[in-house]
Formats: structure tokens, sequence, C-alpha cells
């Protein structure tokens, strides 16, 4: 494998860690991936990046990015579920992902080991962090449905705080929805941020953003300033 930074962790000494599984669409092996699918949402959640720095510089917040393309390997899923390394996606045939090595395989988990440390690394090394938010962006359209909340919620503890939180995000004139487009029981699709929190004993939860809303960095950085807004609203001293 190549020496490439694969996760990109921002100190700070804010009470809020952040966590952005699906920042970036890099490729540190040798493979050869279509361009236009890494650019695509399969690649990497558009935008999220740019939401992820904003509001790690305005909370003073940690922060760990994962850099490379989760078409290598999800690392908001478990290590070991189907759609950790997908063999197919929207009917298309992935073929680097099929039929790998006991090498390949060990590639694959390098990677995805080493976000999952850096969070660990970044948490432990936060003595004022009190919650874990997770950072994704999702597709206006899947399909023939057209997803008309802005704002995911995704949890599976602490409902009346992810109550508060939606709450005070409507009030901020956003359109929100709870553990949609994906649900965030039992873990499965929040698996990252599901994981750190547990272990770290501290309330967590996955904020989803629709993909038009933080489509330039303009744009993802003025998302960004409203949820810092509304996190400075909740506050900390509540379940």
């Amino acid at each position: 494998m190549e020496n490439r930074q694969t996760v990109e962790t921002l100190a700070g000494a804010g009470a809020t860690v952040l966590l952005c599984e699906h920042a970036g669409h890099d490729v540190p092996l040798p493979l050869q991936i279509d361009p236009r699918l890494l650019a695509s949402h399969r690649g990497y959640d558009i935008g999220i990046a740019w939401v992820t720095r904003k509001m790690a510089a305005l909370l003073d917040g940690p922060a760990v990015l994962c850099l490379h393309s989760r078409l290598l390997c999800d690392v908001n899923r478990k290590f070991g579920q189907a759609d950790c390394i997908p063999a197919v996606v929207d009917g298309q045939e992935l073929p680097f992902n099929r039929a790998l090595s006991d090498d390949a395989l060990a590639e694959r988990r390098r990677l995805y080991d080493a976000y999952h440390r850096a969070v660990d690394r970044c948490v432990d090394a936060s003595p004022f962090a009190q919650q874990l938010i997770s950072l994704h962006s999702f597709t206006p359209v899947l399909g023939e449905q057209r997803r008309e909340m802005e704002l995911g919620l995704l949890y599976d503890r602490w409902p009346e705080r992810a109550a508060r939180l939606a709450r005070i995000l409507s009030d901020l004139g956003f359109i929100v929805a709870h553990n949609a487009p994906y649900s965030g029981a039992e873990g499965k699709y929040i698996y990252s941020v599901w994981r750190a929190g547990r272990r770290a004993n501290l309330p967590y939860l996955e904020i989803e953003i629709r993909q038009d809303l933080i489509a330039d960095q303009q744009a993802a950085e003025a998302v960004a300033e409203r949820l810092v807004e509304a996190l400075e609203k909740l506050g900390l001293n509540i379940p």
C-alpha cells in the first residue's frame, strides 16, 4: 500500500468531537476505479468535509475525517458487514472488491483500523469531550424517491436530546426528520459514532445533511454555522 495519509485529525479543546467517515474519495491502493464513480455520492459524502472543518473551527472541536473512498471499505459499517466492502453499488459491479485475497483484505482492514484508532486517540486525548457527532450527507433523490427532509438525526439512545435538537433545528428553518433517511437503531448505519460513543460513555448521534444544501464551500459553511448555533442552544447539561 502506498504511504499516503488516509485520516485527517483536527485538534481542539471543545466539548464536541466531530467524526466524518466519508470526507474524501482518495484511493491509496493500486486500484483502477472510474473517476465518475469516485466523484459521486457512492465514492464519498459530497460537501460534508467543508461542513466538518468549519464546525470544528467554530467549536474549537476535535475532529477526525476519513479521506479514503467508502468504496474501498466503509468505516461507518462494522468490518465484515456485507456493505462494508461493497461488491455492487446501484446495480454496478465493483470488480476491485470481488474475490479479495487475504493480502488485499488485510489492506482494507488496515485502512479501516487506521480511522478507528485515530478516533479512539482523539477522544482519549480530549479531556473536555462531552458529546460525539458524526456528520454525513445524503442525495436529494434516491431512485424515484424525492427526499423532502433537509436534515436527518440518526440515533438509538438519548431520544429526548435528539427531540430537543430537532426542535431547535426546525426553529432555525430546517426540515428535520428522525432516523431518516436511514435508521440509527442498533448502530448498524451509525456504526462509527455508535462504537466510539459507547466506548467513551458519551452521548452520540449522527446528522445527515441533504447534499444540495452543501454543494459548494460557501453554502456548506453557512449550514455549518447554523448547526453550530443549534448545538450551542442545545447545550450539554441535559439528558
